[in-house]
């Protein structure tokens, strides 16, 4: 604008000089009613030039004015983006350092006028999280939801996912994974969300079809493999309490290369057990402890009823001398002696057991022996120091 103006005088200046350097500069003389004007003709010109001038300027200062509300606005609505961009930041400052309290208060002060503001919201939703405040949380959540672009639609329900995991609600952190799956059904991180949330509920046949889907080979090849092992375990586990030994048989002809595992065959081994199936469970056993040697699986060996006691009784006592003295495993083999009605051999591993590892059962073996042998006074002792230990173990 002052360049204008400084233009407009110049040439104004410009035509004045010209027609002055004249001698005859001319005159106008103007006629109206009874009015008569009569003037040179550089002054009209400078005149005329003045004139525009003048209405050019208040025509600007017109349109200022006008413009003045809207310029104040826009001035107020940058500091309050402004303000609300420090806000932001003080918040996550907060909240990275704990103070939840007072991160929450500090990302929903300015939040609503972020340029982000569904992020101030997810923040402030995990800061509610941290204090326990449910209904600020989903509060904050739908507010984020609803501000948010449509792209970061994802984003929300991962974080939300994440939320919901936290506070141990793996039932709605599952609906929500299988929504962020349908909305993105290659995305990287779904899988993994959804298969931990059917872990966490025990889903073991939805998660072993899952790991199975080819949608999961997204997921990394060692958590994969860590999950499927987890869903096995769950499944036998499942097949055990149910009493169904063909389902447990079914579940282990499935496994494939996962038999390999050593924590996943010692669970098998139990199942059978537990189902009565012991001459299976003392093969699979065997073949276990050929490739790994596991002193809880010799010591469940030793309890199986198998027709050859004596050479049952003969295995442990060799792994004993093979693998070193081991508290379960010297247990186990004096619970052998007691059901064989060797009193002296089963009060000898006992004791060797107490020495090692000090348990409620070694201490019930013994009270058992006692009673056995007629010393009701050891028996009592026993018992005594038993319920001690098991007590003591409980709280």
């Amino acid at each position: 604008m002052l360049a204008a103006l400084l233009l407009l005088l110049a040439l104004a200046a410009g035509i004045v000089a010209v027609l002055m350097a004249h001698p005859d500069s001319g005159y106008v003389l103007i006629s109206y009613g009874p009015w008569l004007v009569e003037t040179s003709l550089a002054t009209l010109l400078a005149g005329v030039t003045l004139w525009f001038l003048a209405i050019w300027v208040l025509a600007r200062l017109a349109a200022g004015l006008l413009r003045l509300p809207g310029r104040l606005r826009q001035t107020i609505d940058d500091r309050a983006r402004e303000r609300a961009r420090r806000s932001f930041i003080t918040g996550l400052g907060l909240l990275f350092e704990g103070r939840f309290a007072a991160a929450e208060l500090e990302l929903v002060r300015h939040g609503a006028d972020f340029d982000a503001p569904h992020l101030s919201y997810l923040a402030a939703a995990r800061a509610a999280q941290r204090l326990g405040a449910d209904q600020r949380r989903e509060h904050y959540l739908r507010l984020a939801t609803e501000l948010a672009p449509a792209d970061l639609r994802p984003a929300l329900l991962v974080t939300q996912i994440e939320l919901q995991r936290e506070r141990g609600d793996h039932e709605a952190a599952r609906v929500t994974a299988e929504a962020l799956r349908r909305l993105v059904p290659d995305h990287p991180y779904a899988p993994l969300l959804l298969a931990e949330s059917l872990a966490a509920l025990g889903h073991w046949p939805a998660l072993r079809e899952l790991l199975e889907a080819p949608g999961a080979r997204v997921l990394d090849p060692a958590q994969r493999r860590r999950l499927r092992l987890r869903a096995l375990r769950g499944l036998v586990a499942a097949a055990a309490a149910s009493g169904r030994l063909d389902q447990l048989k079914a579940v282990w002809d499935a496994a494939g290369p996962a038999r390999e595992d050593p924590d996943l065959r010692a669970d098998y081994a139990r199942a059978l057990a537990q189902l009565g199936a012991d001459g299976e469970a003392a093969a699979v056993i065997a073949e276990a402890l050929d490739r790994d040697w596991l002193p809880q699986l010799a010591a469940l060996y030793a309890e199986l009823a198998l027709p050859a006691p004596l050479t049952q009784l003969a295995a442990v006592e060799k792994w004993l001398t093979e693998h070193g003295e081991h508290a379960e495993l010297l247990a186990a083999a004096g619970r052998a002696c007691l059901r064989q009605q060797l009193w002296g051999k089963a009060q000898s591993y006992l004791d060797s057991a107490l020495r090692l590892a000090p348990s409620p059962r070694a201490y019930l073996d013994l009270a058992q022996l006692a009673e056995a042998v007629q010393q009701p006074q050891d028996a009592a002792r026993y018992y005594r120091e038993g319920l001690r230990r098991a007590v003591g173990e409980l709280g």
